[in-house]
């Protein structure tokens, strides 16, 4: 994932790198680094962020916005959020 698609996730949310670290549960850090290119999203960080751009695709911003604010930061209910809203998989 680019610096572009990442700052393309934030913004698609309409929310603030300290906003996006905070629902990530990650560094404010973290994401301005990702977003300039100085570092990258690493293991589930970056599973994180595929997934959310997953969710995006099918779901509208407000909603999965405001279900990522009810997982508080929680890394387990942010992937259980993640996964709901995102494509369905058929056996």
């Amino acid at each position: 994932m680019t610096p572009e698609d990442i700052r393309a996730l934030r913004t698609e949310l309409g929310i603030t790198q300290q906003q996006f670290a905070s629902l990530l549960d990650v560094s404010f850090v973290s994401v301005n680094r990702w977003e300039n290119g100085h570092a990258e999203p690493m293991g589930g960080n970056r599973a994180t962020l595929s997934l959310l751009s997953d969710a995006l695709a099918l779901t509208a911003p407000s909603i999965v916005r405001s279900r990522l604010h009810e997982a508080d930061g929680d890394g387990a209910a942010i992937l259980r959020v993640l996964v709901a809203l995102g494509p369905r998989t058929l056996p």
